[in-house]
């Protein structure tokens, strides 16, 4: 293939009415080109000077291109001999960009993804009044967080911009979380049993990954948040519903699935019927778990959210097992959007 042709595939394909720079143009024009074999293995492309006045464009917008193609393994740069077509591999890698060609080949996913993503999918409206699960964003005092930011953002605190050395969270945090559970929630714990989490799904699906096999169950309230059970299956957990009465989850009255071993319970708040479940029924709860042998998954999701007393303590205080994981987050008292949440772990 002559040098020339490069100029021609360039100057039939530039545009300058194009939101993109000529330079990425004549990268993604070349690349493709290399990709699909219009340009061979081992060809020669012509000098960026030559280039240019081909295309009538900047010597330094051909020079940019190429070397990020040079940079890339697209081309190669041979001191001396020139720019030359690097070899990839024997068939094209890009398929001709045809809409019929792509609606054939494009991936699907797997059996279990078809599952999960044709299951439950949250909430269809995410604003306004009575809506399940949502605060009122309006109401947040945005002047005080700001000020709260700004003091503490000037403190350059560059262990904010690495890893945590343990992989559980920024430590400070932690503390401060420990902190006011303790205070607040009755939660037994120390700052090392905190481990921050990307919101209540990654929760309970580390919970699930790391405490149960595939093929093992777990018991979730039956009604319960819609994401639990799809989040379980994604893990290879089986969900089976439990007894739910006017005193929350009845443990003792559920039938136990075979190879279970996580129970899922909002004991404080449960949602979506707002059951409180009654210090006997904690007890009794935490007593049967401990006969059947389960892990217990306390979702204190909104225990903040009290305006006559002060909130329930928790199922973890009374836990004298090391049985209750504790799951707070803080999607109902800052940004959800943020997915923020925490994990209280046993010790072990």
């Amino acid at each position: 293939m002559k040098e020339v042709l490069l100029a021609d595939l360039l100057s039939g394909a530039l545009s300058r009415e194009s939101p993109d720079p000529l330079q990425k143009q004549i990268y993604d024009i070349v690349r493709r080109g290399v990709l699909d074999h219009t340009l061979v293995a081992g060809q020669r492309l012509p000098s960026s000077r030559v280039l240019a006045q081909e295309l009538g464009i900047s010597r330094i917008t051909v020079t940019l291109a190429y070397e990020r193609l040079i940079a890339e393994n697209y081309l190669s740069a041979r001191g001396g001999s020139g720019t030359f077509v690097e070899k990839t591999v024997d068939r094209p890698l890009l398929p001709p960009a045809s809409p019929e060609h792509v609606q054939r080949h494009v991936p699907g996913l797997s059996t279990r993804g078809e599952g999960i993503a044709g299951g439950a999918a949250g909430l269809g409206q995410h604003t306004g009044a009575f809506v399940p699960g949502v605060a009122d964003a309006s109401l947040f005092p945005f002047h005080l967080w700001r000020r709260l930011v700004s003091r503490h953002l000037g403190k350059s605190n560059l262990a904010l911009s690495g890893y945590a050395k343990d992989g559980a969270g920024f430590l400070p945090l932690r503390e401060a979380i420990a902190s006011y559970l303790r205070l607040a929630r009755a939660v037994v714990c120390e700052p090392e049993q905190v481990i921050v989490t990307a919101g209540t799904h990654q929760s309970v699906d580390l919970c699930a990954r790391m405490l149960a096999g595939a093929g093992d169950a777990a018991l979730v309230e039956s009604p319960c948040h819609w994401a639990f059970p799809p989040v379980l299956a994604a893990a290879g957990v089986r969900a089976h519903a439990a007894v739910l009465d006017d005193q929350g989850l009845d443990l003792v009255a559920s039938k136990l699935p075979r190879r279970a071993r996580l129970l899922i319970t909002s004991p404080s708040h449960q949602y979506p019927t707002g059951v409180v479940m009654p210090l006997a029924r904690r007890l009794e709860l935490l007593q049967a778990a401990r006969a059947r042998g389960l892990w217990v998954l306390e979702d204190d999701y909104d225990s903040e959210f009290r305006y006559d007393g002060a909130p329930i303590p928790s199922l973890q205080g009374l836990d004298a097992d090391g049985r209750v994981i504790y799951l707070g987050t803080f999607s109902k008292t800052m940004f959800a959007g943020l997915r923020m949440s925490y994990m209280v772990v046993p010790p072990q």
